[in-house]
């Protein structure tokens, strides 16, 4: 790619990166199709006459072949919608969503990492109805080992297959969890869900399971694919002029990262159902509390007898964050994110970014590195980052009502908000440093990290 004085001095954004070139054309031509498909009386009749016709395998191999990637993951995601708002209101259970959230994502980023390879016919076909050859054109040109390479299959992106697999890793950590859980049993129901329930009523409810819960959270699974979707539109096979850069050592470091974030979330989940296993367990019921705790020191079994107190854990990564578990399930959509800037940025322009960095150190001048990066924001900003905004807006959403839920039932937990930052660490130093210059912050220590129990009066 050229240079361009209207970037700069750096080239020209590739051009998958514009939502206007691939996403925004495509959900415009798909909802165009569904509404035509939806307010059509015959096209519901023959549907219903011709299920056999419908849910023909060999139909549906051809349908998935010749359609555009997008488009079949939208009309997966609707249907799917549509069957959890129905199975939602016929049990009275609103968690089925939840129940697929741990693989779900997984299937999406399979769709578009495989779909020129299941398609069967080598192509990949985009909005505009015309196919581009994919095959080996498809992938990058890797400067990583061999072994990797024979990893990858046949006309499959390399970096989209890294992806996968980090997704895969992703998959099975959080099934392990929701398994440990229970939560797999179609039974049960997220425990804030009847609250809400109880308080916006039956019919309040059921509208809030149509569009939040039912088709809010679905498509909102399909928008964590949005990186892999970006990857596959900067492939030659729809833009064979502007090849993706190919596959290094930054890559996996980047995958390096994603799998430090995951260990630490396991660890954060880890702790909390170790307590949570305790804090219910027929020792602590038995008044028997931290002192039945194998190997564990006096400092540990008077923390641990300080969260069983309290009801609630601020040890471990819990005394950094409210929520640790949550800032890394955040952050894994954040970074995959980080592939795309791989796959489609020059590296002219981290270059750029880094010497200016540099110039506005030596020089203590901001304004260098604030010049560069106004210049790199058409590359650096893709529609990919909607993947993580999304999540934490949900994330932050949903754990407002779980911390209304956790302080109305533990009379110290405002003294945790208060000291204890909701996701990021940071906020915890800063709370903490405010604490200290208005004097309180021994006393909220004592609430939040004490051991609970009461100091000797001094004679």
């Amino acid at each position: 790619m050229g240079t361009s004085t209207g970037y700069g001095g750096l080239p020209p954004p590739h051009p998958a990166v514009r939502s206007a070139t691939h996403l925004v054309p495509g959900l415009k031509l798909w909802a165009s199709r569904a509404g035509e498909f939806a307010t059509s009386i015959d096209n519901w009749k023959n549907i219903a006459k011709r299920w056999d016709y419908a849910s023909s395998t060999a139909l549906v191999k051809d349908w998935y072949a010749h359609t555009e990637p997008l488009h079949s993951a939208l009309t997966f995601a609707t249907w799917f919608s549509v069957f959890t708002f129905i199975v939602g209101q016929l049990t009275q259970n609103a968690s089925t969503v939840d129940r697929v959230w741990s693989f779900w994502p997984l299937l999406y980023s399979a769709h578009f990492t495989f779909h020129g390879k299941w398609s069967g016919a080598g192509s990949v076909a985009n909005i505009f109805g015309k196919a581009a050859n994919s095959g080996t054109a498809g992938t990058t040109d890797s400067v990583v080992p061999s072994l990797w390479q024979s990893l990858v299959p046949n006309g499959v992106d390399e970096r989209m297959f890294l992806v996968f697999l980090l997704q895969v890793l992703w998959s099975i950590r959080l099934s392990g969890n929701t398994v440990r859980r229970g939560f797999f049993d179609w039974t049960k129901e997220d425990y804030r869900w009847p609250i809400v329930r109880n308080k916006l009523g039956h019919l309040n409810f059921a509208i809030l399971d149509f569009f939040f819960v039912a088709f809010g959270q679905n498509y909102l699974l399909l928008m964590t694919a949005l990186p892999q979707y970006l990857l596959l539109t900067a492939t030659r096979a729809y833009h064979p002029a502007n090849p993706p850069t190919p596959v290094g050592w930054p890559d996996f470091a980047i995958a390096g990262l994603f799998v430090l974030n995951l260990t630490m979330e396991q660890i954060a989940d880890s702790q909390q159902q170790a307590f949570q296993n305790w804090k219910h367990s027929k020792a602590v019921k038995e008044g028997k509390g931290a002192r039945v705790i194998a190997g564990a020191s006096r400092r540990q079994v008077e923390v641990a007898e300080g969260d069983l107190k309290r009801g609630f854990l601020t040890s471990g990564l819990w005394s950094y964050s409210r929520h640790p578990n949550f800032l890394h399930e955040q952050l894994n959509f954040w970074i995959l994110s980080l592939f795309t800037l791989r796959a489609t940025v020059p590296e002219v322009v981290f270059e750029k970014i880094w010497q200016s960095a540099r110039t506005s150190f030596d020089l203590r001048d901001p304004i260098h590195i604030v010049n560069a990066l106004k210049a790199a924001a058409p590359h650096l900003l893709n529609y990919s980052w909607i993947a993580g905004i999304s999540m934490s807006s949900l994330f932050f959403c949903s754990t407002l009502l779980t911390e209304a839920i956790s302080a109305g039932k533990y009379p110290k937990y405002r003294e945790y908000q208060r000291r204890v930052g909701m996701f990021l660490p940071i906020m915890t130093t800063l709370k903490g440093m405010w604490l200290g210059v208005t004097g309180q912050l021994s006393k909220v220590n004592e609430q939040v990290y004490g051991s609970g129990k009461p100091k000797p009066k001094r004679q």
